[in-house]
């Protein structure tokens, strides 16, 4: 609900020709309120269900008393003071002052006054700044940085709250929204970003993205005396020179409200394109038959065209087998093989691949030859229900200009669940396999989104074989239960997925 600041920087001090001087000095304390149930600030407290002030709070308090016996210009920061609830310091007038702080607020109010919230750690995200001349206390505000960290840290201390008028305390109301923006589908390195209001610049600056994903927050001003009205209908980013569509309803943007905002910068997908002219971004898409590729089973129906499998991983040229300098991805078939039941590897101890054959998982993963091994192990006159059921699967046609059905390699299997996982993160993910090390991001239910919202069916929750060796009389698995690569005995039963080639 956070909202991009506005490229605003505007000096809130009314006299800057008042001359220096000491001034006088008398303690003040008073009762600040706020406005709202979700402000900017980050201390709503849910359990109260009030806004509450925090350690570190400071209030920039400033007037002019133009009375006959007035003080005159005044000033002064004043501290949160968590066990009173108060704020309290010093006010700084520019007359000689024998009144109260009441009496002074009030009659300054012939005039003018107004207190505004400096939330705790203010200064390091440098949006509120203050220049101390006593009395002549001012302030400058400027929303042109924006704050790379996401949620509630950093975009909480875009507050801005004030209060232009005194009754037993200051009542202080926001006057800015902020977007708390993550924006998926970029490259690295430092991107040009600007938010519009129509033609109104709000923000102008720079992000730098990691991994492909830049989240930032950024106040916008959108109370003031010009009173803005802000409608997110109107609102555009740029991001590197691409504009981004983050508008999703007529809505008006409130003062002291976050906007989570999250979109992709990746281009908008075509389809139908040639499996050959698939790239990265196609991963999630589907395949049919005639070497085509559809977004979803759906769409390919919808198109009178079969869709066998879903787009994983999409490399370079000669990437993802040693068979071939010319294969860039792997697509995993829509369905388990062996009509959905699990299966052995082998049927009894042949060590038929030695040249696959490793009990190093780094090693493992080096080999991505699962188009020769599978063909070996079909063709080696042994029972091998694993190769055999992929190379089947399920009886299903394999694409045009496909490699045809295999069983994947270790190396291929590592291949495939970063692949999903990046398409799932919207940013790269390029962690490799570890043997018997825990990792969320490669479980099954971490990526089966990607695989049933194309129209396919999830993987399960345990072992699936590859067509990798470990010993003589065992063979590497990919563990979709922890997201890691084991082994079992090739005579143990583990679930197998045809994947092919293109």
């Amino acid at each position: 609900m956070l909202m991009p600041a506005m490229l605003l920087t505007a000096s809130c001090n009314k006299n800057e020709d008042i001359t220096k001087q000491e001034g006088y000095q008398i303690p003040v304390t008073v009762n600040v309120t706020r406005e709202g149930d979700d402000a900017t600030k980050a201390t709503y407290n849910e359990t109260s269900k009030k806004l509450e002030f925090s350690a570190g709070d400071k209030l920039l308090v400033r007037g002019d008393d133009n009375s006959a016996s007035g003080a005159g210009r005044f000033a002064g920061m004043l501290d949160y003071d968590a066990v009173s609830g108060k704020f309290s310091g010093t006010i700084t007038t520019q007359n000689e002052y024998t009144g109260t702080p009441d009496e002074l607020f009030t009659a300054a109010n012939s005039n003018w006054v107004g207190a505004t919230l400096f939330p705790a750690g203010y200064a390091t995200y440098e949006f509120l700044s203050t220049t101390s001349s006593g009395y002549n206390t001012s302030y400058t505000f400027s929303f042109n940085k924006a704050i790379a960290a996401t949620k509630a840290a950093a975009a909480e201390q875009f507050s801005l709250e004030s209060a232009n008028t005194y009754s037993s305390g200051f009542a202080l109301s926001p006057e800015n929204a902020i977007f708390n923006f993550t924006i998926t589908g970029l490259t690295d390195g430092e991107k040009a970003v600007t938010l519009k209001d129509g033609t109104r610049t709000m923000f102008s600056g720079s992000v730098t993205p990691t991994s492909g994903t830049a989240a930032f927050a950024l106040g916008a001003r959108i109370k003031d005396n010009n009173e803005f009205t802000v409608n997110l209908k109107n609102v555009t980013l740029t991001i590197g020179g691409t504009d981004i569509d983050i508008t999703d309803a007529n809505n008006y943007l409130a003062a002291g409200k976050i906007y989570n905002i999250t979109r992709s910068a990746a281009p908008a997908l075509t389809y139908p394109i040639a499996l050959g002219d698939a790239t990265s971004d196609y991963v999630g898409s589907v395949v049919t038959t005639d070497g085509n590729v559809y977004a979803t089973v759906a769409a390919a129906s919808a198109a009178s065209k079969t869709a066998v499998a879903v787009i994983a991983y999409v490399g370079t040229a000669g990437s993802v087998d040693a068979s071939s300098d010319t294969y860039k991805g792997l697509a995993v078939a829509l369905s388990d093989a062996n009509s959905g039941s699990d299966c052995q590897w082998a049927g009894d101890f042949a060590n038929c691949l030695s040249s696959s054959q490793t009990s190093d998982i780094v090693a493992a993963l080096g080999f991505k030859n699962g188009i020769t091994c599978t063909s070996t192990l079909t063709g080696d006159g042994h029972t091998h229900a694993a190769a055999t059921a992929a190379a089947s699967n399920n009886g299903t046609a394999a694409p045009t200009g496909t490699s045809g059905w295999f069983m994947p390699s270790m190396g291929q299997w590592n291949l495939i669940v970063q692949g999903l996982a990046t398409k799932k993160a919207g940013s790269a993910v390029t962690t490799d396999l570890e043997e018997n090390i825990e990792n969320n991001t490669y479980k099954a239910n971490n990526l089966n989104s990607v695989i049933t919202d194309a129209g396919g069916t999830e993987l399960e929750a345990d072992s699936y074989w590859a067509s990798t060796e470990q010993t003589l009389v065992r063979a590497w698995t990919m563990d979709f239960w922890h997201g890691y690569a084991t082994n079992f005995a090739k005579s143990i039963n583990c679930y197998v997925r045809s994947i092919i080639a293109f």
